[in-house]
């Protein structure tokens, strides 16, 4: 099991990345689904957006994590 920290880091640089990459991802994306450079490009940024607030979002944990003991039986 990872940690809030842990999952938090890991989407935030995915949204660094694809920030890092928008132009790149952006000409692929309106190459492939016709979209003006512009718009390819804002939904790239809108994208890491996402990523960036879940980011946040994995730091917000509610609840209680329990650990299952191991099976002996496999599904």
């Amino acid at each position: 099991m990872t940690s809030p920290q842990v999952r938090s880091d890991l989407l935030e640089k995915v949204s660094n990345t694809i920030l890092a990459r928008k132009d790149e991802v952006g000409l692929l994306l309106a190459r492939e689904e016709g979209k003006t450079l512009v718009e390819a490009i804002g939904e790239t940024v809108r994208a890491a957006q996402v990523f960036k607030f879940f980011a946040g979002e994995a730091l917000r944990v509610a609840g209680d994590a329990y650990r299952v003991a191991a099976s002996r039986h496999r599904c």
